[in-house]
C-alpha cells in the first residue's frame, strides 16, 4: 500500500514537471514569436504587430507606442487600425525617412525625367496585410500590380500623390469581348491631408471625399503609361476586355470632372466628356 501511494506521489511529480517543461516550452516560443513579430515590424516600417492570442482573441499592438489595437472602421466606414481603450482611429507617428525618400527618389526621377517618383513607405498596408506577405492586388485602386504594390507614386509637378484608373466598354453585352473604347482617368491627393510627415493607412485611397482627393480628370493612353513606367508589357495588355475591368474596384461616377453640361460618360465625345488632367505643359489644370 505504502509502496503504491508513494508510487502515485512519484508519477504526480514527474507529471507536474513534465507539464511545465512542456508549458515553459509553449512560452517560451510564443515568447520568440512576439519578438520575431514585432522586430519584423520595426525593421520593415510596419506600425502594428501581431502579438499573439488571448482567449481565442488575436491581439495587435502598435509598433511606436506600445498601444493595444485592433481592426475597426471610421465614420466612412473604412478599414483601419483603432485603439482598443478608446475606439478611437490610430494616429501615425512622424516618419522622416517619408520625406528623405522622397527628396532622394526626386532628384534621381528629374535626371531619368520621368514624371513622378516613389515615396517610400507613404501608404500604410498592415491592416490588409499584417504579415507583408500578401499580394495586393485587383482592392485597391490603383494597386493592380504596377510596379509597386502600394503605388506610391508622387507627381513631380505638383509633388501630389495620385490615382490612375481605367473605363472601357467592349460594345457588346458579353464581358468577354476586346474593349473597343477606353478612358484612362488620374486624380491626386490634397496635401493639406496627405502630407509626408506621417504614413497614412491604404484605406484612404477609397475615400469619395473631395477634401481629400481631387475629381477624377481624363488622361491619354500615352500619359497613363508615362505615369506606370517601367511596366510589364504582358501586365498592361490584361486589361483587354470589359471582364478585366471587373477586377478592379469601382469608384463614384459622381467624383468625375465632367465638361460643361455633361453629366455623364459620353463615349462618342473626346475624352468621353471628361475634363483634361493636364494643361500642354504637364500642369494639373485641376483643385
Amino acid at each position: 500500500m505504502v509502496g503504491g501511494f508513494f508510487s502515485l506521489l512519484i508519477g504526480y511529480f514527474v507529471f507536474l514537471i513534465m507539464t511545465y517543461r512542456e508549458g515553459n516550452k509553449v512560452w517560451k516560443q510564443e515568447a520568440n514569436n512576439r519578438n520575431k513579430n514585432k522586430q519584423y515590424a520595426i525593421e520593415h516600417n510596419r506600425p502594428v504587430w501581431f502579438y499573439g492570442y488571448y482567449k481565442d482573441k488575436q491581439i495587435y499592438i502598435e509598433t511606436k507606442s506600445g498601444r493595444e489595437v485592433f481592426e475597426g472602421m471610421d465614420k466612412y466606414g473604412l478599414k483601419r487600425w483603432c485603439y482598443t481603450n478608446t475606439n478611437r482611429p490610430m494616429q501615425y507617428a512622424e516618419d522622416k525617412r517619408i520625406i528623405e525618400s522622397l527628396n532622394r527618389n526626386k532628384s534621381i526621377a528629374l535626371k531619368e525625367k520621368r514624371k513622378w517618383c516613389i515615396a517610400e513607405n507613404f501608404w500604410d498596408d498592415s491592416i490588409i496585410d499584417i504579415k507583408g506577405e500578401t499580394i495586393i492586388s485587383d482592392v485597391y485602386l490603383d494597386d493592380y500590380g504596377i510596379d509597386n504594390n502600394l503605388n506610391q507614386r508622387i507627381y513631380l509637378k505638383n509633388m501630389r500623390p495620385y490615382q490612375l484608373y481605367l473605363l472601357g466598354t467592349s460594345g457588346t453585352e458579353f464581358d468577354y469581348f476586346p474593349l473597343i473604347k477606353k478612358q484612362y482617368l488620374i486624380r491626386f491627393g490634397n496635401l493639406q491631408f496627405f502630407n509626408y510627415k506621417t504614413q497614412h493607412c491604404i484605406s484612404d485611397k477609397q475615400l469619395h471625399s473631395n477634401y481629400y482627393w481631387s475629381k477624377w480628370y481624363a488622361i491619354t493612353e500615352e500619359e497613363y503609361l508615362e505615369l506606370t513606367q517601367p511596366i510589364q508589357k504582358e501586365y498592361y495588355n490584361k486589361f483587354n476586355t470589359s471582364n478585366c475591368l471587373k477586377s478592379l474596384k469601382p469608384i463614384n461616377m459622381e467624383d468625375i470632372a465632367y465638361g460643361k453640361g455633361i453629366n455623364k460618360i459620353d463615349w462618342e465625345l473626346d475624352n468621353c466628356g471628361i475634363v483634361k488632367a493636364f494643361d500642354n505643359n504637364g500642369n494639373f489644370i485641376g483643385n
